[in-house]
């Protein structure tokens, strides 16, 4: 027993061994709630956009600035904005923690705002 407990020591130490690259290990990741969808839609609803499309949500990061990034819950959506007498299709991800939007980006850069 006693070879057992040394050799669980070192190899306990390497198990969840991380890096800040890894989502949800070195970062709090909250629960998505389960009516995600709908907080998505309401929410670009507020900000004057048809919603078109909600996918499902993925774990994830987004920079923010530098090299800080945000952790979260990514879940990408088309809508229609309205500009003036045009419309305009616009592909976004909006990054949800803490059982609540808190971020938006866009497919192209990787880098989100707060919402």
């Amino acid at each position: 027993m006693l070879a057992a407990a040394l050799l669980a020591g070192p190899l306990g130490g390497c198990a969840g061994g991380s890096s800040d690259n890894a989502v949800g290990v070195t970062h709090d990741i909250t629960p998505l709630p389960k009516n995600y969808k709908a907080i998505v839609t309401d929410y670009l609803k507020t900000n004057h956009r048809a919603v078109t499309k909600v996918g499902n949500a993925y774990q994830d990061s987004c920079r923010v600035g530098g090299n800080d990034k945000f952790y979260g819950w990514a879940v990408p959506v088309s809508s229609r904005i309205k500009k003036g007498a045009r419309t305009e299709a616009s592909q976004e991800i909006v990054w949800f923690n803490y059982n609540s939007v808190q971020m938006i980006s866009d497919n192209k850069t990787g880098n989100c705002v707060k919402a």
